[in-house]
């Protein structure tokens, strides 16, 4: 089904350690020969090694020293020589020259390229192939659709790791040895048995060091991914627990085979919460998807940001997948208070999510008045006390203020703000914010033109592209016009705002029930003012490969079960597009097309409801 396999570097650790949850091994420190009793480089321990590994009923393969030298080939071929005797299920090879001389030697065991043979496309894994390499380890700047492509293309296995710490560099001499008092060089004390750490003083980067090898300080983690692994018919995965505890290779291992078993087993893994909270514990500088989704060093994909009307539909979405819950303080959200939250329901929600690993948004997109401004202010930096990551915020003096008085937080430009051109990205830009919501008008054509003159981080609703209709986002007050409503004193807003633009009640979606249209004596056209926008999954792929940050599930007045499904839908969709797992859209139309039903039918009764609302509320403005 799968193979989960992990590295031994010795005798010792393979005595202490529990690899229970492993199916095979790695055995040997690739990196440095010196390290004591080392698999790489004392032929003399291998014969009991592999005996044990077996006896575990296990894979067992020995890994060759990654960069030799030429005084090192001697030896190297010693332990070759009795690798070769001994019942190896296969050996790992870094250097090009090592795998030359394994073919010289007759080898005819199973090679494995490692990590460090530049392992780049498909034309080299066809090289290598001739020379006996049955198994890849792609460079780990390569994306994972990169990985899935040069497995199908050459054909040959890939090596996948799942977890650890990511393998930058490595070198023919110890730059621990080189900097420890008291040592000389040669003389090895094996002071990498004790954590060492390459950090900047400005505290910007952080890396592990073992000696000639160093590593990413935050750990990969793709435990959330694995459906999509799974889904994808990878079927080789790597935890690299090189310099990590004796607990860290008997949890993370444990983690992995549980979700590995379920997902293979097509049956949902589940909330893995509490196993990412465990895996984060054991990671110094936290998690990250390395490479795999086409970037480095943090997380990758793109976000999905989900609603939060009520504390039931924001901790769902949670639960569903969603990286993100956008939430809206009473009064100040364009919403009714029924989607809206009280401050210690927010409070609740910020805590719930950072327990998870989740971001929480808290929405204030409303355009305040003069006299708010302090109330305003004061409720940011609430926000950002307890926790709130950013803020979605449609008023421009209110972005600046904001960007002022709480420097590192994030700032979306709300779809309220009204933009219509490439250059109002470039203005907010300036203005300090981070991510910025298009239209529902605007397709990949205008992705790539903000994209030209401005590098902040594009949102894009998940809704298709809609060319027609009268309204702009961000342009209008028919709703306060036509009736005009007070907001109510809660959450201490008491000023009189008929507008949902200011805080007021709600809008009504006026644009959105039918009118009749035409010249003074004609008979009148049955209209709507905005076309229905459709849920977004034929534009998906490509708005990913244009590099969109955040995709955004609206409907926080919606139902809950309605949230829970596409959160669900979505966060499947997101996954197997950045895993190569789904290439064809068509797989999921017919699920899309029963959410589009429901997502029509929910929209149509919420302006009845609204309409409704209307007709006995105040009078007109006129």
């Amino acid at each position: 089904m799968f193979e989960l396999s992990t590295d031994v570097a010795s005798p010792t650790l393979l005595e202490q350690g529990d690899y229970s949850a492993y199916d095979a091994l790695y055995l040997g420190d690739f990196s440095c020969p010196n390290f004591p009793n080392n698999f790489t480089s004392n032929p003399e321990l291998l014969a009991e090694a592999v005996k044990t590994v077996h006896s575990q009923g296990k894979k067992c393969y020995l890994r060759l020293y990654a960069v030799p030298s030429n005084h090192d080939l001697t030896w190297v071929r010693s332990l070759i020589e009795a690798a070769l005797a001994l019942p190896f299920d296969g050996l790992e090879v870094h250097n090009l020259g090592l795998l030359r001389m394994l073919r010289e030697m007759g080898c005819t065991k199973p090679l494995h390229l490692g990590v460090f043979g530049n392992l780049y496309t498909d034309a080299t894994a066809r090289v290598v192939k001739e020379y006996g390499v049955t198994r890849v380890y792609p460079n780990p700047e390569l994306s994972l659709k990169e990985a899935i492509y040069i497995r199908d293309n050459t054909p040959i296995e890939v090596l996948i790791p799942v977890h650890g710490k990511i393998p930058l560099v490595i070198s023919e001499t110890c730059f621990i040895q080189e900097h420890t008092e008291g040592t000389t060089v040669g003389q090895c004390t094996f002071t990498c048995n004790e954590e060492h750490w390459l950090t900047r003083s400005e505290g910007e980067w952080s890396l592990k060091d073992t000696g000639r090898m160093t590593l990413s300080g935050s750990d990969l983690c793709m435990l959330e991914h694995v459906e999509s692994l799974a889904a994808a018919k990878l079927t080789a995965f790597y935890v690299q627990s090189h310099g990590e505890t004796a607990e860290f290779v008997s949890k993370v291992g444990s983690i992995y085979r549980q979700a590995l078993t379920s997902a293979f087993a097509g049956i949902p893994v589940g909330d893995l919460t509490s196993h990412v909270a465990e895996l984060s514990a054991l990671a110094r500088m936290g998690l990250c998807n390395g490479y795999y989704f086409e970037s480095a060093g943090g997380p990758e994909m793109a976000m999905l940001l989900a609603p939060g009307g009520t504390t039931e539909m924001a901790v769902m979405a949670i639960d569903e997948g969603a990286d993100i819950v956008y939430v809206g303080p009473l009064g100040w959200s364009r919403r009714p208070s029924e989607s809206e939250m009280t401050d210690d329901d927010i409070r609740a929600v910020i805590l719930y999510a950072a327990e998870r690993g989740k971001q929480v948004r808290v929405v204030l997109n409303t355009f305040p008045s003069p006299f708010e401004m302090a109330d305003f202010l004061g409720k940011v930096e609430q926000y950002a006390a307890w926790g709130a990551s950013g803020f979605i915020v449609t008023d421009s003096g209110a972005i600046d203020l904001i960007r002022r008085r709480v420097p590192d937080t994030i700032i979306h430009v709300s779809i309220g703000s009204g933009i219509t051109n490439a250059m109002d990205a470039r203005f907010y830009e300036g203005l300090g914010a981070n991510v910025i919501i298009l239209p529902y008008r605007w397709g990949e054509a205008e992705v790539e033109a903000v994209q030209k003159v401005s590098k902040i981080g594009l949102e894009v609703f998940l809704f298709e592209t809609v060319q027609t209709g009268k309204i702009c986002p961000g342009k209008c007050i028919m709703s306060s016009y036509l009736k005009y409503r007070e907001w109510l004193d809660i959450e201490g807003k008491d000023n009189s705002y008929g507008s949902a633009n200011r805080g007021a009640k709600e809008c009504y979606r006026v644009c959105q029930t039918e009118w009749e249209f035409g010249r003074q004596g004609d008979t009148p056209d049955k209209v709507k003012l905005r076309r229905d926008a459709r849920l977004m999954l034929e534009q998906l792929p490509r708005m990913v490969e244009l590099g969109v940050e955040c995709f955004k599930i609206s409907g926080r007045e919606r139902p809950t079960s309605m949230i829970r499904d596409l959160v669900r839908f979505y966060r499947k969709v997101l996954d197997g597009i950045h895993t190569g797992a789904a290439t064809d859209m068509d797989a999921y139309s017919d699920e899309l097309a029963t959410l589009r039903s429901r997502w029509v039918h929910e929209k149509r009764k919420r302006v009845g409801d609204l309409m409704g609302r209307a007709a006995i509320y105040g009078v007109a403005a006129q």
